[in-house]
């Protein structure tokens, strides 16, 4: 279409984010007995929404088309859950994966952190 630059996909949209939002734990930590796992917004995205949209990283990269399913799973997360959960410390190459009963899921890396 005339005028478009880029397009990407994404299963919500800002400004209302609007999105799923799901439980997570991160590898390593270990919750106070009552405390619950966190939850957070979650939005799957295609690769160059993060370009598309113009949001830029704080650090790391975005994802790429080698993010595929057989590949090892990957993360961006925002700036105020690296603040709230990894305060004073580099998220990059943190692991965490969906929580839940059973949940066989695999740990995904954090391969980027995106300003809010």
């Amino acid at each position: 279409m005339p005028g478009v630059e880029s397009a990407a996909l994404s299963d919500t949209l800002p400004p209302d984010r609007q999105s799923d939002a799901d439980t997570f734990v991160i590898e390593g930590q270990v919750l106070a007995p009552g405390e619950l796992n966190p939850a957070v917004s979650v939005a799957i995205i295609s690769p160059d929404y993060f370009r598309a949209m113009r949001i830029p990283l704080i650090k790391g990269r975005y994802f790429t088309v080698q993010d595929r399913q057989d590949a090892p799973p990957v993360v961006i997360v925002s700036d105020s859950l690296a603040r709230r959960f990894f305060p004073n410390q580099d998220p990059i190459g943190k692991r965490l994966k969906q929580s839940g009963p059973d949940n066989q899921a695999p740990f995904m890396e954090v391969v980027g952190w995106w300003v809010t």
